[in-house]
């Protein structure tokens, strides 16, 4: 009789809507798992609904041990022209037994106005939990929108064989 192990997953759902003409829209998504035995779900979505919005969001998350879970959900939305969003969102869990969920969103609800918006939330120790919901949000509804979007996903444990997402059963 011995024991199997599963191994990794990595699940990324990614999103991007144009609605109007004129508009561009460079979405760069990168999930990365360094270490076997390690779950990663990411889920970005950016949209520009109105004209000459510009709309630039960062968004990282870093796993840097073992026994750590990471799920983070960001959105950023423009409702209306000249508009502009940057938002840097940074979560890190450096040690074990840790747990972070993150919400992140960005809202500029009129025109001509600016909103940077900087999110960070670390956890230092095992065995603590940190849950942050951070609201910033930006609409634009015509065409002439600009939309780049950088969301970087990392899983990095340090030590393989390890994580809260093992799953043992027996075989013959």
């Amino acid at each position: 009789m011995r024991r199997v192990l599963q191994y990794t997953t990595c699940n990324t759902s990614n999103t991007t809507t144009n609605t109007h003409p004129y508009t561009t829209c460079n979405t760069s998504n990168t999930t990365t798992n360094t270490h076997p035995y390690t779950t990663c779900n990411t889920s970005n979505t950016s949209t520009n609904t109105h004209p000459y919005t510009t709309c630039n969001t960062s968004n990282t998350t870093t796993n840097t041990h073992p026994y750590t879970t990471c799920n983070t959900s960001n959105t950023t939305t423009n409702t209306h022209p000249y508009t502009t969003c940057n938002t840097s969102n940074t979560s890190t869990n450096t040690h074990p037994y840790t747990t972070c969920n993150t919400s992140n969103t960005t809202t500029n609800t009129h025109p001509y106005t600016t909103c940077n918006t900087s999110n960070t939330t670390t956890n230092t120790h095992p065995y603590t939990t940190s849950n942050t919901s951070n609201t910033t949000t930006t609409t634009n509804t015509h065409p002439y929108t600009t939309c780049n979007t950088s969301n970087t996903t990392t899983n990095t444990n340090t030590h393989p064989y390890l994580t809260s997402c093992t799953q043992w059963f027996t075989k013959n």
